[in-house]
């Protein structure tokens, strides 16, 4: 018994030796409602067969803020609406040597609720996560010609931001709640690029404003926390 136990699982050593998901979990913003977004992914065959993959999303893995319908999966094979997701699908078209797509559609209503909406799949490969940032209305209403860079991002603590503007006085950073959980007077004149200590954050998703001296937003880009 533990012969056959020590074979099966170097058979599935070697399996997932052969398979690659390009990201466990996929992010995608969305700063403009009433649209249908689609967020990408892809597995990677680095074996020499057709190679089978198995998924299902149970409903326990569906979180979705309100205003978000009609998900949508489509693997390899076929696309799969909201109400066949939670049965378990199978594909065997990922080619040898080859990318193979693994996405989510969905559509955001005309008022979706602010915050992050998860779906996770459940697959032969480990689990593979959609992740759909709603932000507050009017948060990227920004002045387009204004560019703005954010450095390293992700970041574990202190971040360097560029931008191409003289008007910009303050630095807001919103979480996805849509919430000011910082704020970075950086005076009349300040000199680009500008360092922005960020360590008391806790890890997760934010956004940086730039914004004038009377409260108009410059400029936006979302950063990761580590």
């Amino acid at each position: 018994m533990k012969k056959i136990t020590l074979l099966l699982v170097l058979a599935l050593q070697a399996f997932l030796g052969q398979a690659q998901i390009a990201h466990d979990t996929v992010y995608y913003s969305v700063y403009q409602a009433g649209s249908i977004v689609e967020l990408k992914d892809s597995i990677l065959n680095a074996g020499t067969d057709s190679m089978l993959v198995t998924w299902s999303i149970p409903s326990a893995n569906m979180n979705l803020q309100s205003g978000l319908t009609n998900v949508q999966i489509c693997d390899e094979c076929n696309c799969y609406p909201s109400n066949m997701l939670a049965t378990q699908h199978s594909c065997k078209k990922y080619l040898p040597g080859k990318y193979g797509i693994f996405k989510m559609d969905v559509t955001v209503g005309s008022n979706p609720g602010v915050g992050t909406s998860y779906v996770t799949a459940s697959t032969n490969l480990g689990n593979i996560t959609f992740a759909v940032i709603t932000w507050p209305t009017g948060v990227a209403q920004v002045d387009q010609e204004v560019n703005m860079s954010v450095y390293p991002n992700p970041s574990t603590g202190n971040v360097k931001v560029s931008f191409n503007s003289r008007n910009v006085t303050t630095v807001n950073v919103l979480n996805v709640l849509g919430k000011k959980v910082a704020k970075f007077e950086l005076g009349k004149t300040p000199t680009s690029p500008v360092s922005l200590p960020l360590d008391n954050l806790t890890s997760g998703i934010y956004l940086l404003q730039l914004a004038d001296a009377h409260g108009k937003v410059l400029g936006v880009k979302r950063i990761t926390k580590q």
